[in-house]
């Protein structure tokens, strides 16, 4: 970690405090996708009743389902995005929540050595 600036952390060049992780979980747990369009190039899936041809342009959380779904084999069949973004949204703010308490404890941490060192 860096040097420590009264309430946070400085870490490469900016002030980390409870406060700028709570804001970047909120921001992270919307879990918006890119609209961008990517390029399936695996094999034809169908999925809900659509079929999705190789090298097919499909929407960027369509595409990261599929992948989980027919490719990685990390999700059942029939998962929805629905239910992808909930989970991606779970595990971000679990992930938050472990980062604050991290940084919580390093801050209550050198603020208790910085009263016992006068």
């Amino acid at each position: 970690m860096g040097l420590q600036e009264g309430k946070g952390f400085v870490i490469l060049g900016h002030h980390i405090t409870p406060e700028v992780v709570r804001e970047v979980i909120q921001k992270a747990s919307a879990v918006r996708w890119g609209t961008h369009l990517l390029r399936w190039r695996y094999f034809d899936v169908t999925h809900e009743g659509i079929i999705y041809h190789r090298d097919a342009l499909i929407p960027t959380g369509l595409w990261h389902l599929l992948k989980r779904v027919y490719v990685d084999r990390d999700w059942p069949l029939g998962t929805t995005l629905e239910k992808l973004n909930e989970d991606a949204r779970l595990t971000v703010q679990q992930l938050g929540s472990n980062l604050q308490n991290s940084i919580s404890a390093r801050i209550n941490t050198k603020a208790q050595s910085l009263k016992h060192s006068f």
